[in-house]
C-alpha cells in the first residue's frame, strides 16, 4: 500500500516460529500482503531486534531505523563474543541495501485463550514502512484500531491448527 499524499509505502508480513530449524526465538516470514517478484521467505533469527523480540516477550516492538538497529545489534553481539549472530546481522545489513523499508512495527499475534498447547504467541504481524520513524504513537494507535479484528482472526486460525502441523515453505 502506498499513501498518495505522503508517498510512504507500507507492507505487511506474517512471521511464524521456526525453532526446530533455526533455534529458539527464530521466525520465518510465512506470508505477505501481496505478491512480490523478489519475495523470499526471510529467516529472522532469535536474538535479532524486532519480530523475534516481540515473539519472545509477547509485546509489541518497533524499530524506527532498521539499518541503525541492525548495526547496534551487530556491534553488541560482536562485543559479547557472539560471532555467529554478528555475522548473520552483517549479512542482513549487506542485503538490506537493496530494500526500501526503513522502519517496522512488530505486533505479536497472541492465542485467544490460555491453557492449551497452542497458547502464548503464535506469530508476529510486521508492518514495514518506507520512511524512517514512521510508526510514532499516533500512527501505532490508528493502525492497531484498524488491525485489531484482523489480528484476532489470524490468532483464531493459527490457534486452531493441529499442534504437529508444519508451516509449508516452497523450496
Amino acid at each position: 500500500y502506498e499513501n498518495p499524499s505522503s508517498g510512504v509505502r507500507l507492507r505487511a508480513t506474517l512471521a511464524v516460529p521456526q525453532f526446530a530449524l533455526y533455534g529458539k526465538g527464530s521466525l520465518r516470514v510465512w506470508c505477505y500482503d501481496s505478491t512480490y517478484t523478489n519475495r523470499n521467505y526471510s529467516v529472522l533469527f532469535g536474538g535479532f531486534p524486532g519480530a523475534p523480540e516481540a515473539f519472545m516477550a509477547e509485546e509489541k516492538r518497533s524499530i524506527n531505523d532498521i539499518d541503525r538497529e541492525i548495526e547496534v545489534a551487530r556491534k553488541s553481539a560482536s562485543s559479547h563474543g557472539n560471532s555467529e549472530l554478528a555475522e548473520k546481522l552483517r549479512n542482513i545489513k549487506l542485503a538490506r541495501n537493496k530494500r526500501q523499508f526503513k522502519s517496522v512495527y512488530c505486533i505479536p499475534v497472541l492465542a485467544p485463550c490460555s491453557g492449551k498447547e497452542n497458547s502464548g504467541c503464535l506469530a508476529v504481524l510486521n508492518l514495514d514502512a518506507s520512511e524512517v520513524g514512521f510508526f510514532d504513537a499516533v500512527e501505532k494507535t490508528k493502525l492497531l484500531y484498524a488491525l485489531d479484528p484482523i489480528i484476532s482472526t489470524i490468532a483464531l486460525v493459527l490457534s486452531a491448527r493441529h499442534p504437529e502441523a508444519k508451516y509449508g515453505f516452497p523450496r
